[in-house]
């Protein structure tokens, strides 16, 4: 079993194991699945493998819709 201090407090008692590890100086190398999760790096396997970059044209003027709801049907009247 791997010594990762944060790949055993992702499974279980997870502030123990990180109470342990900081008064015992423990060193950890972020280099599992688990411990990249936790620390929010992506994983260049999987679906992080891939870099892709798509450069999309801005309409300078879109098209305006109506509005769904803008109906007078929609509405429910203020009773007062």
């Amino acid at each position: 079993m791997k010594e990762s201090v944060l790949m055993l407090a992702s499974f279980e008692k997870t502030a123990d194991h990180l109470f342990d590890a900081a008064y015992f100086g423990q060193k950890d190398s972020v280099c599992g699945v688990s411990e990249c999760i936790i620390m929010g790096i992506p994983m260049n396997i999987g679906t992080g493998l891939f870099k892709l970059l798509h450069k999309a044209e801005k309409d300078p003027s879109p098209v305006k819709r109506p509005l769904l709801f803008d109906n007078a049907d929609f509405h429910i009247p203020l009773i007062t």
